[in-house]
């Protein structure tokens, strides 16, 4: 298969190929992509734990920084379906935010 921004995950999830009957047939497995995400600048005492993209359009996904006496973090995408249509799907989603709300209420 010939990669593409209409194929295998594709850019802002476009292919939809994750999950799907034809990643089957892939040698590879297909990442939940998201259709659009807002761009972000981390502070410099931040830490960003994920990004979308390489080289020069890699941009930060999930930032985070301890606050006051706190933590907060900023997910640059969606959780709904608008924009998190092929990542809901993903077999760790529910883990992905029950995790992220026990790090930010300090209870892991």
């Amino acid at each position: 298969m010939v990669g593409g921004w209409t194929s295998f995950s594709g850019r802002f999830g476009h292919g939809g190929y994750y999950n799907a009957p034809v990643e089957q047939a892939l040698p590879v497995t297909c990442l939940p992509g998201f259709e659009g995400f807002n761009r972000i600048l981390p502070r410099s005492e931040a830490e960003v734990l994920a990004t979308i993209g390489e080289g020069e359009d890699e941009h930060p996904l999930m930032v985070v920084w301890e606050f006051g006496n706190g933590r907060a973090m900023a997910f640059a995408s969606d959780c709904s379906p608008r924009w998190a249509a092929h990542f809901q799907p993903w077999g760790h989603y529910k883990t992905f935010w029950q995790q992220a709300l026990r790090w930010l209420g300090r209870k892991g």
